[in-house]
């Protein structure tokens, strides 16, 4: 009895000894579960600027038009374009713990100068002047998604996370082309494909309550033939492949710094009657490698942080 009464006393000691040890585990192993339901949704708010190495080519014809069989011209040589600088906001709403939907708008716009040496065409002008040009490329992209937790375990290195997802994406492009004498009067093609469906896995390893990595890949569907004329008159179809490797450490708990590197491939392509009224015929393409990284910060439950401020500010 006396070594029973000893030997529960010693546990107990040792206990009590590791309990703040054990408080921190389980708030790990159970962060993200922790009062999150329908009744408490969680919201992240997220901004990044992510920089590209630039390839690829574009061309704008109209047929009937000089320039319809034109060579394509390249972003690097023609346009000058070579890098490309993309603002990105992110939005990631998860209303149980499973489930979460995410919005994300990017956009940037490059300009540069470069060379051509034989005549080529550009939307429905032909340019028979070689020589120094003038180019620039814009990109714009919205996507919606909605995705689901697959696995959430905790393992022997740490917490490990799998999402798989769906939406859409609608991706916009401008390019931008004159030779040196017409500088001034740059012309411009948009291409618009307002709808681009896609799949997703997002991975992710958490081995401790502060740092995570992970990989996110999405991959471009079937774009639909046809969409509302109140979207556009004139839709493209698109391609799209984006592979990324992030991660991400929190600083507190409401801010995180994010970091990762970012392999783009995307094709957007138009086929049909343009909407001038008149019935032309045109073959519109833009098609842009990019490979580079980014860097930003998420703040999580940004209503809260606001609610504090003013209740700090009326008090």
């Amino acid at each position: 009895m006396v070594a029973a009464f000893s030997l529960l006393f010693a546990f107990s000691s040792h206990a009590a000894e590791d309990l703040p040890a054990i408080q921190e585990t389980l708030k790990f192993h159970n962060r993200g579960y922790s009062g999150l339901g329908l009744d408490d949704p969680t919201l992240t708010v997220s901004g990044s600027v992510r920089y590209f190495g630039l390839d690829g080519r574009a061309y704008a014809r109209e047929g009937g038009t000089k320039s319809e069989h034109m060579r394509d011209l390249d972003l690097r040589e023609q346009l000058g374009v070579s890098q490309l600088l993309l603002y990105d906001f992110d939005l990631d709403l998860r209303p149980s713990k499973r489930n979460h939907l995410s919005v994300e708008y990017f956009w940037g716009e490059e300009f540069g100068a470069g060379q051509i040496g034989w005549p080529t065409g550009f939307n429905d002008r032909y340019y028979a002047d070689t020589g120094q040009t003038d180019g620039g490329i814009a990109l714009f992209g919205l996507r919606v998604g909605w995705d689901y937790r697959v696995i959430d375990r905790i393992g022997w290195l740490g917490r490990y996370k799998m999402d798989l997802g769906a939406g859409v994406f609608g991706l916009k492009s401008y390019e931008y082309f004159a030779t040196e004498k017409e500088e001034e009067h740059l012309s411009r093609e948009e291409i618009w494909a307002p709808f681009t469906p896609y799949a997703s896995i997002h991975s992710e390893w958490q081995p401790n309550s502060r740092f995570a990595a992970g990989m996110d890949l999405k991959i471009g569907l079937p774009s639909p033939q046809d969409v509302p004329e109140m979207i556009s008159e004139e839709p493209a179809q698109a391609k799209m492949l984006m592979a990324e490797l992030n991660a991400s450490y929190a600083l507190t708990d409401w801010i995180s710094l994010r970091a990762g590197m970012d392999v783009w491939n995307l094709e957007i392509d138009f086929d049909g009657v343009e909407d001038d009224k008149l019935g032309h015929t045109a073959r519109n393409e833009t098609e842009l490698w990019m490979t580079g990284g980014y860097i930003g910060v998420s703040v999580n439950e940004p209503q809260q942080i606001l609610l504090a401020g003013l209740k700090s500010l009326f008090r």
